[in-house]
């Protein structure tokens, strides 16, 4: 091969190389500006049931509180009270006499997007409830809510206690959620196991 037709075999190569190192780094810049933009776009959006679908009756039997667009009823435990927490989005139930620090908090989510490459709440209890994830021992367990499988969490932090069940359907989930000092836990924790016994979810 005469020098002429070396100049232009390393000239094709060396045009070769650069074109494919340009596409290459191209691609790759393309590829960062799409997680990116992924990563910085809202990646969840959860919505929350108005207080003002629930509606407080009085019955013969005591209160109850019926949100027809949830399908969720429930009865106000005896000798407690109930009010609406506009700021939170729940339901807030709360013990009048005997029972300091004892209250519960219903409300209901709704997930609109999942996470980019992450899966949303419902999701993941539903998996647990179904056993096909792992609960974590002496701290889950799996319940009934009405019909529903639901997932109980038990949290301790100092001198209170928090109790939470979850009821995962489709994109939502119902929140039961349980706050009471430990000295009354007991007792508490009694009353929101019969509390939970007579939701009402019908969907």
């Amino acid at each position: 091969m005469n020098k002429r037709n070396k100049i232009i075999f390393f000239l094709i190569l060396f045009l070769f190389s650069f074109t494919l190192i340009s596409y290459l780094i191209y691609d790759y810049l393309e590829y960062k500006k799409e997680i990116r933009e992924s990563y910085w776009e809202i990646p969840s959006q959860v919505e929350y049931e108005s207080t003002d679908n629930y509606e407080i009756i009085e019955t013969e039997e005591g209160k109850v509180v019926v949100n027809e667009n949830a399908g969720l009823s429930f009865m106000i435990p005896e000798g407690w009270g109930v009010k609406m927490d506009e700021e939170n989005d729940t339901v807030e139930i709360f013990n009048v006499n005997r029972l300091e620090n004892c209250f519960f908090w219903i409300g209901v989510d709704y997930y609109i997007e999942n996470f980019p490459g992450e899966k949303n709440r419902p999701f993941i209890v539903s998996q647990q409830t179904e056993g096909k994830e792992k609960i974590i021992e002496n701290m889950q367990e799996i319940i009934f809510i009405d019909t529903f499988s639901a997932l109980k969490t038990f949290k301790k932090s100092g001198e209170t206690s928090l109790i939470s069940a979850e009821v995962p359907f489709n994109n939502r989930i119902y929140n039961f959620i349980l706050f009471s000092s430990l000295k009354n836990n007991e007792e508490c924790i009694n009353i929101f196991d019969e509390f939970l016994d007579g939701v009402s979810i019908n969907i």
